[in-house]
């Protein structure tokens, strides 16, 4: 059911299509630099996948990660502000036993985390675990990212309503909208973006004005 709500739309000029952003990576791992006690790969060797999903709208990144034919396992999830950011650094920490784990990363984008792509993320990581004397510490990065595919199409954000009028707002110093959206994805509060001729544009849901 679609409800009728108004849109802050801070650089919208065309209108268009809405999007709610979850987006996705799947990356190569590729060793860079190992200090362990145990060596796990050589330097420059390709091993696994390293797998990202980017919620926008609760500015959450969860990772997986998949080592051979094994399923891919859930290395972790962070709060963290990545929309407009060109890259973002974040730990995971977590235990098992005496087992400790961090999993450091730094993400990048060539887009500022603003839109599903099919190659302008990356990441460099730090893996370290260390169990009585035995530890594993090493770097590793993943240049080799690509989004969801589906018949070899890039996915991209869903579509989640139409702006059907907009226009710049003196007293508020950016563009207003007036939309229909779906409100059960997309409740007031929620960023989304709008698909304009000249690219895509951030944007809040409100339930109402605010004068």
């Amino acid at each position: 059911m679609k409800k009728l709500l108004i849109i802050v739309v801070y650089f919208i000029f065309q209108c268009n299509s809405l999007h709610a952003e979850e987006i996705y990576y799947a990356c190569v791992n590729k060793m860079v630099e190992d200090r362990g006690t145990t060596k796990a790969f050589n330097v420059g060797e390709k091993f696994g996948f390293q797998y990202f999903k980017l919620d926008t709208k609760k500015s959450k990144i969860t990772i997986h990660e998949q080592m051979g034919e094994e399923k891919p396992s859930k290395i972790g999830s962070k709060k963290v502000e990545f929309v407009g950011m060109d890259s973002v650094e974040f730990k995971i920490d977590k235990s098992e036993g005496s087992s400790k784990m961090i999993d450091t990363f730094r993400i990048n984008s060539l887009n500022s985390f603003k839109e599903q792509d099919g190659s302008g993320f990356s990441f460099t990581a730090t893996y370290y675990i260390k169990h009585e004397s035995t530890f594993y510490d090493y770097d590793y990065e993943g240049n080799s990212c690509v989004g969801p595919l589906k018949d070899g199409i890039l996915l991209k954000g869903k579509n989640i309503g139409n702006v059907t009028s907009a226009i710049f707002s003196p007293d508020f110093g950016c563009n207003v909208a007036i939309g229909m959206i779906d409100i059960e994805k997309a409740p007031p509060g929620t960023k989304v973006e709008v698909e304009t001729q000249i690219g895509l544009r951030n944007a809040r849901v409100r339930s109402k004005f605010w004068l």
